[in-house]
């Protein structure tokens, strides 16, 4: 009959293997990515929730983005308009991501699974007040008539 360490060692080994199974991995992100710009989306909106000890608002916010530029952002809960240029687009998420998985700050990261954008990013440090999250949802194209 096997011994108690014997039967604990192939669950460790399965747990660390799990483990391992991360989406932050440079592969990960470069087919998000690609799969972002097979889109080929410059005009759109969506909502993104910001949770973090920083100043502004905490509640969904929705964000349009013509020609890659965030030209509207506003609270959902009361409609107050807020400044465009404090907002990310799609592709400065990707360079959050990026920056965060470069400096080792990067938590945890989920993308949509046909479009590729980020849909959750959390980066560190919650414990020092510095860290972030951002949850992404409702994304759909527009057209801007001009």
């Amino acid at each position: 009959m096997p011994s108690f360490l014997g039967r604990l060692v192939p669950v460790a080994a399965m747990l660390v293997i799990a483990g391992c199974n991360d989406l932050t991995g440079p592969e990960s992100l470069t087919l998000a990515r690609r799969m972002w710009e097979s889109q080929n989306l410059s005009s759109y909106h969506y909502v993104v929730s910001r949770d973090c000890f920083c100043d502004g608002p905490q509640g969904a916010v929705e964000v349009a983005v013509h020609n890659d530029e965030v030209v509207r952002a506003f609270e959902q809960s009361s409609g107050t308009l807020l400044d465009p240029r404090n907002w990310p687009t799609i592709d400065d998420l990707f360079a959050m991501v990026q920056s965060a998985d470069a400096n080792d700050s990067l938590i945890a990261v989920e993308f949509h699974e046909e479009l590729g954008y980020p849909t959750r990013i959390e980066t560190c440090c919650r414990a020092n007040d510095s860290g972030v999250k951002y949850v992404v949802t409702a994304l759909e194209p527009m057209v801007f008539v001009e």
